[in-house]
């Protein structure tokens, strides 16, 4: 009775939100015009301000068609039109009709202004609206050979630990190269194998919009970092071959072949090594095979990115002792017409690396706890394909089609020998060959009337995750009688769609509804010699109705709220039920000034089970561990709560300050319910009441004026409290990690040096039941660039990485020194460069990957050093 007056009530609320959008709707006169310049055309993002007695009663923006709309009550007034590097407009006039048209406005240059702004940015920088231009001949100093090393060089800009590229601290949202996203969000193939040369101006544009941007709100939020690339490169194959073989038999070659011209613009980068070089990381990785299907609306789904899933190559970084890669990436942009676009792009990769790794365990049980060691040699060999096709039809300025396919293939064969000392000593052989598939398509069509907006999606997505599994022990594991296990886990997805949208924007205030439907049918199977096998299949109808408004209060506060009802009929193995939940969004953002302000926001989400958590019988994970369900059921509803605040200070381009702090909490989550003993790990999952996540980051940078140097600070603070069960009794686990660095770098122009010198480190303290465990990492730098002469530069990297647990430590000096002789008007470039060059034998490294109910301590080998005869052919 309570959770239908509950419904009620949620209808009841969300009836009355629509009727008070309605009323707003119809409730005042329309004030329209077009702002355009001198030779005609349409100014976008022009502050359109009605005043009456000299008070503000309305504000809004024009758009990218000068267009704009106000709403006011009959009376005088005066309307006043302004935009950077134009003469403000002030007209009066009445309102005495139900709708006054101003027709076409034209405002005029102001070039005083204009000269302004390119004073005082000292010819280095030069901003008009939301670009900013970097004259990066002004900062270079001649010792840089990619385009990391002109990014570096800029000020606000730079690279995070996982390659991408920030601005004011805060990661861009698009990198273009001559306006095209040639590397989608692979920022490290781009800022890697471009060569410096190639890197003319580069501009930082803010509220980007690309060629298939079709929208009512001028103010996308987005941030996108364009690589104009010099004339001397354009309109031909340009491109090099880049070989290099040395001590230790290790050896790289990196042939790369760019073409930029008005109508294609295309680029193929390989990398073939063995010094254990990966041209791709682990987050590119998440984010181009992200099982979440494109155009789903995933709000309401329980996902988690789980790492351990992963290729190793791609989670171990330089803890290999051995590894060999061939990678090949193909791009390709073709804008055929104004009308039409195809963006093509495709990766292959195939890594093989083996690895050595000594376990230290400590495991919680309720009877005793208990330790072992274990002794690791893995051999694992991975194969990874990637394409993805889109073609854009651009219908004049006001509709679009879109289609776009996505596929990915990724096959894996992972050979383990494990010694394992818990009781006896156990030798087991474990092989473990996952592969899974995937395949994506969606049609999108927008069309786009006067400040009216209507988008239509459809979308089939298919994914396939399969996994054989074969051990072969000297003695009965698991806690069976048998020795050998083998079993095959299929998992098949299928999920189709189509999402309607339909945004409204009025002189103040902006109105977005949609419509989600969506069909899913997920089916797991799992054969084993040991247990029963799974045979489950999962499918749900799911349809999602949601309203959101925006409106200004005034012209320095921006307010949104959005309500969700979600109506989701479901079927497990024949028995179904129906979920009826809401969603809450609403935000809150202070604008001080452009370059001051703060965003407040809150979210509330009901989220659903997927088939991965109702396993009915046990599931082998590998050689000690099971997982299983234990108390989920298909209709469980995990409630979850978002606070997020985030600020930004900058100003000019001398200083920035970046503020961001989240705190998520769910009264109802997946959780694990744990059995350990000496020869098997049993997890079950379980239903849980607590899980909490706080996260705060904290960014500074200052340039100093008088001194040619750069200040940075960064500081992570994290706190992880879950709750899980031991031997069903309940735990808290918690993990808090302080993390971040400081870091000094010069920006001297004409010095023949170029320093950068910093410290980064990481504190992570884990508790769980009676036990604890901690990591503490520490690395002081210091990186030298340099010119010798006008034909040769070098380039020396040190840090010092102290790695320390309650039991082991260890640490590592790193030094990674290269020098280059390019002669003058010559193709060729000769060079030496190293890395770890002080350890050329496998060096060891500790880890911690404590988690519930184990503590588990490592010594790993990681990649030797090498030193390499390098040559450059540039044409």
């Amino acid at each position: 009775m309570e959770k239908e007056n509950n419904i009620y009530n949620f209808k009841l609320l969300f009836i009355v939100l629509l009727i008070l959008q309605f009323n707003c709707i119809n409730a005042q006169i329309e004030i329209t015009g077009n702002v355009f310049n001198e030779i005609g055309q349409p100014i976008q993002g022009a502050n359109i301000i009605l005043l009456k007695n000299n008070a503000t009663k309305n504000y809004t923006l024009s758009n990218n068609e000068g267009f704009f709309i106000l709403n006011a009550n009959k009376g005088v007034y005066k309307i006043k039109i302004t935009h950077l590097g134009y003469k403000s407009y002030i007209q009066e006039f009445k309102i005495d009709q139900k709708d006054y048209h101003f027709g076409k406005i034209t405002i005029t240059n102001d070039i005083n202004e204009l000269k302004e702004v390119i004073v005082k940015a000292e010819a280095k920088i030069i901003k008009k609206g939301d670009t900013t231009v970097y004259k990066t001949e002004k900062f270079i100093n001649g010792t840089e050979r990619n385009l990391k090393d002109v990014l570096l060089s800029l000020p606000d800009i730079g690279i995070n630990e996982n390659g991408k590229i920030t601005f004011q601290g805060k990661q861009i949202d698009k990198l273009l190269v001559d306006g095209e996203n040639l590397y989608k969000n692979q920022h490290q193939l781009a800022t890697d194998n471009l060569p410096a040369e190639m890197a003319g101006n580069i501009e930082v544009i803010k509220n980007y919009k690309d060629f298939e941007y079709i929208g009512l709100n001028d103010k996308t939020g987005l941030t996108a970092l364009n690589i104009l690339v010099n004339e001397s490169f354009k309109n031909r194959f340009t491109g090099n071959l880049d070989a290099g073989v040395g001590i230790v038999n290790k050896y790289e070659f990196k042939p790369k072949i760019f073409n930029f011209s008005k109508q294609i613009k295309s680029s193929l980068i390989s990398n073939f090594n063995n010094t254990g070089n990966v041209p791709i990381t682990l987050q590119d990785y998440n984010e181009l095979t992200n099982n979440n299907p494109i155009g789903e609306n995933t709000t309401n789904t329980v996902k988690f990115i789980d790492n351990s899933d992963a290729p190793s190559f791609l989670t171990s970084k330089d803890r290999a002792k051995t590894r060999l890669t061939n990678f090949a990436t193909l791009s390709s942009v073709y804008k055929l017409n104004n009308k039409t676009k195809f963006d093509f792009y495709t990766i292959l990769n195939n890594t093989s690396q083996n690895r050595i790794k000594q376990n230290l365990q400590t495991l919680s049980a309720s009877n005793n706890n208990f330790s072992f060691i274990e002794e690791n040699i893995f051999n694992e060999e991975n194969w990874f394909v990637l394409g993805q096709l889109k073609g854009v039809y651009k219908n004049g300025e006001n509709s679009i089609f879109k289609l776009e396919q996505h596929f990915n293939f990724d096959h894996s064969r992972n050979k383990n020998f494990i010694t394992n000392q818990a009781v006896d000593t156990t030798i087991i052989n474990q092989n473990i060959i996952p592969e899974n598939f995937i395949t994506k398509t969606k049609l999108t069509f927008t069309k786009k009337n006067k400040n009216a907006l209507l988008n239509l999606e459809s979308y089939f997505n298919l994914i396939n995750n399969n996994e054989n599994l074969l051990i072969d022990a000297n003695r009965p594991i698991l806690n069976t009688v048998s020795s050998i296990i083998n079993q095959e886990v299929k998992n098949n997805n299928k999920r189709a769609g189509l999402n309607i949208k339909y945004d409204k924007e009025f002189s103040n205030f902006y109105l977005s509804n949609s419509v989600n439907l969506s069909y899913n049918h997920s089916k797991i199977e799992t054969i084993n010699n040991l247990f029963q096998n799974n045979n489950l299949t999962l499918s749900s109808y799911q349809s999602r109705v949601s309203s959101t408004i925006s409106f200004n209060l005034n012209p320095n506060i921006k307010y949104s709220v959005g309500l969700g009802y979600n109506f989701n009929l479901q079927n497990f193995n024949n028995v179904g039920s129906e979920l009826l939940f809401f969603d809450i969004n609403t935000s809150l953002k202070l604008k001080i000034s452009e370059n001051n302000y703060g965003i407040l926001s809150y979210s509330y989400d009901n989220e659903t089970n997927t088939i991965y958590n109702l396993i009915i019988n046990p599931v082998v994970r590998n050689y000690r561990n099971l997982s299983v369900n234990n108390n989920l059921n298909f209709d469980n509803i995990f409630p979850s709560h978002q606070i997020n605040y985030q600020h930004h200070i900058i100003k000019s381009t001398n200083f920035s300050f970046v503020f961001n702090s989240t705190f998520r909490k769910r009264r109802k989550d997946i959780g694990n319910n744990i059995f350990n003993s000496p020869n098997v790990t049993v997890t079950q999952y379980q239903l849980i009441n607590d899980n909490d996540f706080f996260s705060n980051l904290f960014f500074f940078e200052k340039r100093f004026k008088s001194l040619p140097l750069t200040f940075t600070n960064s500081i992570n603070i994290d706190f992880v409290k879950n709750q899980y069960f031991e031997d069903n009794n309940p735990f808290e686990f918690k993990k808090n990690t302080i993390g971040g660095f400081s870091e000094v770098s010069s920006n001297f122009k004409n010095s023949p040096i170029h320093i950068s010198l910093g410290h980064r480190y990481t504190y992570s303290t884990f508790n769980f039941n009676t036990l604890k465990s901690r990591l503490t990492q520490r690395q002081p730098y210091l990186n030298l660039d340099g010119i010798i002469s006008k034909n040769i530069i070098w380039n020396v990297e040190s840090k010092y990485s102290i790695f320390e647990t309650e039991n082991i430590n260890s640490n590592i000096f790193y030094l990674n020194p290269s020098i280059f002789y390019k002669k003058e008007s010559s193709n060729w470039e000769y060079g030496i460069k190293g890395f770890n060059i002080l350890n050329l034998n496998n060096n060891n490294l500790v880890e911690n990957n404590t988690q519930q109910s184990i503590i588990n301590q490592s010594i790993t080998k990681i990649l030797q050093g090498y030193l390499l005869l390098n040559a450059n052919f540039s044409f």
